[in-house]
């Protein structure tokens, strides 16, 4: 009559085979969520930019298509044009470049007696 032994519980090699493969697929998973918390922070930013680019635009093209003419522009480099309002008010439609840097210019128009904000 052969004696039956039942086998109750892990071996040290099954239990540390387990925390290795655990380790590794919470690595993947952490990994994965960092970089769709990375890629989801880029996407804001570029929304954010792009809300902010056309309310400027927005704003720039009311000011242009409210002005009743051209009374002056830059013919040597084009980089300004004064508008003239009903009002009697004037604005300057400048493109402006930054010093020492190459693409950094910036359209703004600049409108007398009233606040840039």
């Amino acid at each position: 009559m052969a004696l039956i032994v039942k086998k109750q519980g892990y071996t040290l090699v099954e239990l540390m085979v387990t925390l290795v493969l655990s380790i590794l697929v919470a690595m993947a998973l952490f990994t994965v969520y960092e970089w769709s918390a990375k890629l989801g922070t880029l996407c804001g930013k570029k929304n954010r930019s792009q809300v902010a680019a056309i309310n400027s635009s927005v704003r720039i093209m009311d000011c242009i298509r409210n002005a009743s003419s051209i009374s002056s522009m830059d013919s040597s480099h084009g980089r300004w044009v004064e508008l003239s309002y009903p009002d009697g008010s004037t604005a300057v439609l400048a493109y402006t470049n930054s010093p020492g840097t190459a693409s950094r210019g910036a359209l703004g128009l600049f409108r007398v007696g009233k606040s840039p904000a």
